[in-house]
C-alpha cells in the first residue's frame, strides 16, 4: 500500500488472502485505535474488513470518483483534563501547612507542660 501526506492509504494489486492493517503513527493530538484491522480478500477479489475482535468494519461512504468503497479508521481525540486551581492553590496549601505546623507545636508545648507538672 501507499500512504500520502493526507490521512489516506491506498492498496492495489493485493492477492487473495489475509492481511493485517496497523496504524504505526497517529496525527498529533490523536490516540491510536485500540484495535487493528483484519482484511480478507476472497478469490473473487471481494474485501471484508473486521477489527481484531472480529467485528465488521462498516463502509463509511462511497469514494467519490473511485471504484472501491472507502473504509474509515477514525482516531479519537486525546482527552486532556483541564487545569484546576491556578496560583491561588499555592496560597491555600502554604496557609494550611502553616496552620498544621502551629497546631503541632502547640500540642507539643502542652504535652511538655503536662509532663513538667507531673514531675513536680
Amino acid at each position: 500500500g501507499s500512504v500520502t501526506s493526507s490521512p489516506e492509504a491506498t492498496f492495489a494489486g493485493l492477492e487473495e488472502g489475509f492481511y493485517r492493517l496497523a496504524e504505526t503513527r497517529v496525527p498529533e493530538g490523536r490516540a491510536a485505535p485500540e484495535v487493528q484491522w483484519n482484511l480478507w480478500i476472497d478469490e473473487r477479489g471481494e474485501m471484508e474488513f473486521t477489527d481484531t475482535n472480529g467485528i465488521p468494519v462498516p463502509v463509511k461512504k462511497e469514494a467519490e470518483g473511485k471504484e472501491a468503497p472507502l473504509y474509515v479508521l477514525e482516531n479519537q481525540k486525546i482527552y486532556q483534563l483541564p487545569e484546576a486551581g491556578g496560583p491561588g492553590t499555592y496560597v491555600f496549601t502554604t496557609g494550611g501547612f502553616a496552620i498544621m505546623m502551629t497546631a503541632l507545636l502547640l500540642f507539643i508545648k502542652k504535652k511538655q507542660k503536662e509532663a513538667d507538672k507531673e514531675e513536680r
